[in-house]
């Protein structure tokens, strides 16, 4: 049963076309993985404004493994088991070597690192944390070093060595049908250590945000949910966001904001129109993003490009460097989406995680320090976990529409990154 049949509310309607077109799409996005396979895991954070929902950043390293719903952790470990065998060439790897950050103080990472071990692990997978920061000094034998999580509980990090093709460690020998799992987003490039492995590395390191774009995913993924929405018989506009890109950008200096006010104005009237047309009673605005930035960093809200001339000093030094200290020269103008939803009396986001083409549960982001139209991804920002193991005791309303619409448009995300990667 569909608790959300027959409701009249935008959310509801599109689930009810979603069930009705099940195994169409289902075909659909099969046919679509096998032409473009996912990678290895992604996190897809989405904005759902009550009359339009879209995936507005994605993540192929991702990191919060420890915000997802534990109840989840057996589907997402037999879906990973599935996943990583097909990534290493059909073979199921028996070892799996895990490449994180260089973070030596984030302890919300390292707790990231512990769940993503755990889940692993339930997948029976022989997993190893290493490490390549040389900032982390040895305090166990094998040069491992031990770290507590934000919750007080101690990972083992394994110093990573490379022999010949191989990656391995000390304690732990891995060799050419184990397989390297990167939780790095490479922002400053491609360490040496990663180049011409012998070994599976997935996702490959040239996805990593030191030559991704978001500009080129928001193309893959507007020309997806097309095809998406015909299937659905909706207007696509419903599943994406406006969006331009602009290059040659020096937030410090000025150079190039003349050009990038222009493009603030013309996607401003772009959104106008669209919200004429659809008789919705709001004020546009846009986000400006890092075209090749994660966790936060360097966003921004402007209603007109006005406002973006006007901008001082201390806005203008947010917006210049990127994680990891990188200059920011191109950014993506992309339409704001206002969020519709909260919880405990707080703003909020849905955030969906999948490995391969599969969701395997995902968290809440919630901000009490922002409004409907801000980044929420910012100081303040905690979680609460969207269990979709409660899609099978508890099949109620909020239930089905994350697993039918957040699940779905996440699926579609992740697709776009399986065209990005070929």
């Amino acid at each position: 049963m569909n608790p959300c049949q027959n409701a009249k509310e935008f959310r509801c309607e599109l689930v009810d076309r979603i069930f009705q077109k099940h195994e169409v799409l289902e075909k659909w996005f099969a046919t679509q993985n096998a032409r473009h396979p996912a990678p290895a895991y992604t996190s897809i954070d989405l904005r759902d404004s009550g009359f339009k929902v879209s995936p507005v950043d994605s993540n192929i390293f991702p990191a919060g493994f420890n915000n997802i719903c534990v109840d989840d952790w057996g589907l997402a470990a037999s879906t990973f088991e599935r996943g990583l065998t097909e990534a290493n060439g059909g073979q199921r790897p028996a070892k799996v070597l895990v490449v994180p950050e260089n973070h030596s103080n984030n302890l919300f990472y390292f707790e990231n690192l512990w769940a993503l071990r755990e889940i692993l692990t339930l997948a029976k997978f022989e997993v190893v944390l290493g490490h390549m920061n040389p900032a982390l000094q040895p305090n166990l034998p094998h040069e491992a070093t031990s770290v507590q999580t934000a919750t007080g509980r101690t990972i083992v990090l394994e110093k990573i060595r490379r022999e010949g093709k191989l990656l391995t460690t000390d304690r732990v020998a891995f060799g050419p049908k184990d397989l390297i799992l990167l939780n790095n987003d490479l922002s400053n490039g491609i360490p040496p250590e990663l180049e011409g492995l012998e070994q599976t590395l997935t996702p490959h390191p040239s996805m990593g945000w030191h030559r991704r774009l978001k500009s080129e995913h928001l193309r893959h993924y507007t020309e997806l949910a097309a095809e998406f929405a015909r299937l659905l018989d909706v207007d696509p506009w419903l599943l994406t966001t406006r969006f331009t890109s602009v290059d040659n950008l020096n937030f410090d200096t000025g150079e190039g904001m003349e050009r990038l006010a222009d493009a603030v104005e013309s996607v401003v009237a772009q959104i106008r129109e669209d919200y004429k047309k659809h008789e919705i009673k709001k004020e546009p605005f846009v986000f400006i993003k890092h075209n090749s930035g994660t966790y936060g960093r360097s966003i921004m809200t402007v209603r007109s490009g006005q406002e973006l001339l006007a901008l001082n000093r201390r806005e203008k030094n947010k917006m210049n460097v990127g994680k990891g200290g990188v200059h920011v020269s191109s950014v993506i103008v992309m339409e704001g989406i206002p969020t519709d939803l909260r919880a405990d009396d707080e703003t909020a986001e849905p955030v969906i995680y999948l490995a391969g083409s599969d969701p395997i549960g995902g968290f809440l982001r919630l901000n009490p320090n922002r409004d409907a139209e801000s980044n929420l991804n910012s100081p303040g920002a905690h979680f609460k976990p969207l269990c979709f193991a409660n899609l099978f005791r508890s099949p109620n309303r909020d239930n089905i529409i994350l697993e039918k619409l957040y699940g779905a448009l996440g699926r579609l995300s992740t697709l776009a990154n399986g065209r990005e990667m070929q």
